[in-house]
């Protein structure tokens, strides 16, 4: 459970909880895959087609595949309003 200090109005402390609330609602974990190499570290989201980062450090790019997963998502929900997109499986 979360505390505040007392010094919080009752009403701030009900709003930073919904909001708190709604975050965690839409939260969910991607698996990512990290190379590691003498320039940094290379990184994607293999559910995420496209979706790459880097950064010079794991942290760093953890942290950067973090804000591309979020843009990714923001894309894929603005392109499902424009076009049909669908699925199929073909025998080869």
């Amino acid at each position: 459970m979360t505390s505040f200090p007392s010094s919080f109005p009752l009403r701030l402390q009900a709003c930073l909880l919904t909001l708190f609330s709604a975050r965690l609602e839409f939260m969910s974990n991607y698996r990512v895959t990290l190379i590691e190499h003498e320039d940094g570290v290379s990184i994607s989201c293999p559910a995420l087609k496209g979706c790459h980062s880097q950064g010079r450090t794991r942290e760093e790019a953890l942290t950067n595949i973090r804000k591309a997963i979020q843009e990714w998502l923001a894309a894929e929900a603005e392109e499902s309003k424009l076009f049909k997109v669908s699925e199929a499986e073909v025998m080869v």
